[in-house]
């Protein structure tokens, strides 16, 4: 199984699971920093005429954290989706209602979009639950980056290998999961 193709001259090749060819694909963005490295992901997905879903959520939806979505709609990324799901603290049972809120959220997203890969950049509890909601609905997860802990992450190391099981878990689970037909 082949999530992401393989890069030559900067351009992204068509990609497969078990020889199918991938049409729709929902990147989820949570915050300034990650966009500014998908940002330029999502374009080449859309150059390849990719059916690409952005899910917006996490604090680009905040005013307290500057609501960062204008800055995606201002680069005319097409916006699928804006899902608030940030509880009003960050403390643990904050964090815990904000990835429970996810988990529902995004499940319920998945189920009515039915996108056939995930692609995001986990280093952040919220990318945790949104990829659980994805293994859930047996969706193929693709990170663009291994998630690491730094002093700024706010995910520590046992969520971040969590994030790698999940990817692991979701494609291992895809052949068995999905009708001979995906």
């Amino acid at each position: 199984m082949r999530c992401w193709g393989k890069r030559r001259t900067g351009i992204i090749k068509k990609m497969s699971l078990s020889g199918n060819e991938i049409k729709r694909i929902c990147v989820v963005t949570a915050t300034r920093a990650e966009y500014g490295l998908l940002k330029n992901v999502i374009t080449k997905l859309m150059e390849k005429a990719y059916d690409v879903l952005v899910a917006v959520t996490g604090t680009h939806l905040s005013e307290a954290y500057g609501y960062t979505v204008r800055e995606i709609e201002e680069d005319g990324i097409p916006i699928d989706v804006k899902i608030n799901i940030l509880a009003d603290s960050d403390n643990a049972l904050g964090i815990s209602r904000t990835m429970a809120s996810a988990i529902e959220q995004f499940a319920a997203y998945f189920e009515q979009s039915s996108p056939e890969l995930l692609v995001v950049l986990g280093d952040r509890y919220e990318t945790l639950s949104v990829c659980i909601a994805a293994m859930n609905a047996r969706i193929p997860i693709a990170g663009t980056a291994r998630p690491k802990t730094t002093a700024t992450s706010k995910m520590p190391a046992q969520m971040s290998d969590g994030v790698s099981v999940l990817e692991a878990m979701a494609k291992s689970s895809i052949s068995a999961a999905r009708p001979a037909s995906f």
